[in-house]
């Protein structure tokens, strides 16, 4: 929407999000100084009875004033679109700051993922994902676990659903942030595996540039093959390209050493300065790294016929709380 008459018809529609009752054209244009337009109750009537005509509101009437419609609100979804681009990369710094983890105590949240998986498929999943942390494709080694009709954190589990928390490969940023390394975020990506190692980048989607996690699409795009990587160590899986500064290399490899021997291992690749690493060169003056997705036990599940349910990135969570994986069973049933 770029004509200066499509920008106040969304200005107007925006204003109808945060109210359930219906409102007239002086409380509309009121509203919508907020927003930087200045219209007159007349003028935004005028509006109205175009937003009417193409379905966008309903009139109720002189004295009761006007609703947006289903149409409508999806018109304001998507004529924003461009205001959302970045968020994922908004959200995975937001969330380092905001993670307050001690690795001398092992204390404090973390950044976790949710998965949904039916209940009739629970005993069949376990299967793939113990084979996926296993064969460390996973962040680390530890779990979260709901039962349906409960709270996993404060994310209300479906009836007949279970919910699984895995690690978010954010975490990294979090813990290094502390010890004053900061992260650079690029993009999230498909790293192919050959005879177990890695290989090369088959895609890529920019965090900068992305209104979804990337991980989230490749798994409900059938991209990945976890499952494969696995069980023969050839695949496709989930990870996160990132930099760090080139004089950070000696102590985020003391950190790398650190996470592994806690169970929160997730670095797969720690590059040299200014090097380019697996073909993706880096910004002088610093170093690339490349981190596991965490949600890559949950993608070997859905590259096997069960139906996940993904929110990547979800919540901070207190790692005293997690379990190990291969008690995920006894947690279960």
């Amino acid at each position: 929407m770029e004509t200066k008459l499509d920008k106040n018809i969304i200005a107007i529609l925006r204003a109808f999000q945060d109210t359930q009752k219906p409102i007239g054209g002086t409380v509309i244009a009121r509203k919508i100084q907020s927003f930087g337009i200045n219209l007159s109750p007349r003028t935004v009537r005028y509006y109205l009875a175009l937003t009417d005509k193409a379905g966008f509101t309903k009139n109720l009437g002189n004295k009761r004033g006007r609703v947006i419609t289903p149409s409508g609100k999806k018109e304001v979804s998507n004529a924003f679109v461009m205001n959302k681009i970045g968020r994922v990369a908004s959200k995975i710094d937001a969330l380092s700051y905001k993670m307050k983890f001690s690795l001398s105590q092992l204390s404090g949240n973390i950044v976790l993922n949710i998965s949904t998986i039916k209940l009739k498929d629970l005993e069949n999943a376990l299967k793939y994902i113990k084979l996926a942390f296993q064969k460390e494709l996973g962040m680390g080694k530890y779990v979260a676990f709901g039962k349906p009709d409960s709270l996993l954190g404060d994310f209300p589990i479906p009836t007949g659903e279970i919910a699984i928390g895995t690690v978010c490969s954010v975490t990294i940023n979090g813990i290094f942030l502390k010890a004053g390394i900061p992260v650079f975020s690029r993009f999230g990506g498909l790293l192919e595996i050959r005879n177990g190692q890695p290989v090369r980048f088959t895609e890529i989607i920019e965090y900068s540039g992305s209104t979804l996690d990337p991980l989230e699409i490749f798994i409900k795009g059938n991209m990945t093959s976890v499952y494969q990587a696995a069980s023969s160590g050839n695949g496709l899986i989930g990870v996160s390209f990132r930099e760090i500064p080139a004089v950070a290399i000696p102590e985020a490899n003391k950190l790398k050493k650190k996470l592994m021997k806690i169970g929160l291992g997730g670095i797969l690749l720690i590059g040299k300065p200014g090097q380019a690493l697996l073909d993706i060169p880096v910004s002088e003056g610093r170093a690339a790294m490349i981190v596991v997705g965490g949600l890559n036990p949950i993608a070997a599940c859905e590259e096997n016929g069960i139906e996940t349910h993904n929110l990547a990135m979800k919540t901070l969570f207190e790692f005293k709380t997690l379990f190990p994986f291969d008690q995920l069973k006894k947690y279960a049933f």
